[in-house]
């Protein structure tokens, strides 16, 4: 039973039930490796998606199938200002690769995974710690972010 919790936290900030419950946030990305999760994600996979886990209120809020699984690593280094697309913002250099492959469209990442924006998106990564790997997990078909 591959279970999908949100924090309390990100549901409020973010509006991330709201967001899965009309389409609007199309995956999730989550750390994966040794000690995190049993078993990485796989297409077929019928997803549960929980609020307040581990809580006398856990509450399932939605449940669909995965239809996309994809590795991600999300660096934050120095790189050459020629290469404007991976300078975000204010928080400097931000690399993200998907399957091994730089991705370009880091704004429609963040968008389709539930952020208002990509300073949000990156905070939240910066503050679960870079670099981070794990997996994109979708209940759409499959998206193309350029790389």
């Amino acid at each position: 039973m591959p279970a999908i919790s949100y924090s309390q936290k990100n549901i409020q900030q973010h509006d991330f039930k709201n967001k899965i419950l009309d389409g609007r946030k199309k995956h999730t990305i989550r750390r994966y490796g040794p000690g995190l999760t049993k078993r990485p994600f796989k297409i077929d996979d019928t997803l549960y998606h929980y609020e307040n886990w581990r809580t006398p209120q856990v509450n399932k809020f939605h449940e669909n199938t995965c239809l996309y699984v994809a590795d991600i690593e999300i660096k934050n280094e120095r790189c050459n200002l020629a290469e404007p697309h991976r300078i975000v913002h204010n928080w400097g250099f931000f690399d993200v690769f998907i399957n091994g492959k730089e991705i370009s469209n880091i704004y429609e990442l963040a968008i389709n995974d539930g952020f208002p924006d990509i300073d949000n998106f990156q905070i939240f990564f910066i503050k679960s710690g870079l670099p981070f790997r794990g997996q994109v997990i979708g209940w759409v078909k499959k998206i193309n972010y350029g790389g």
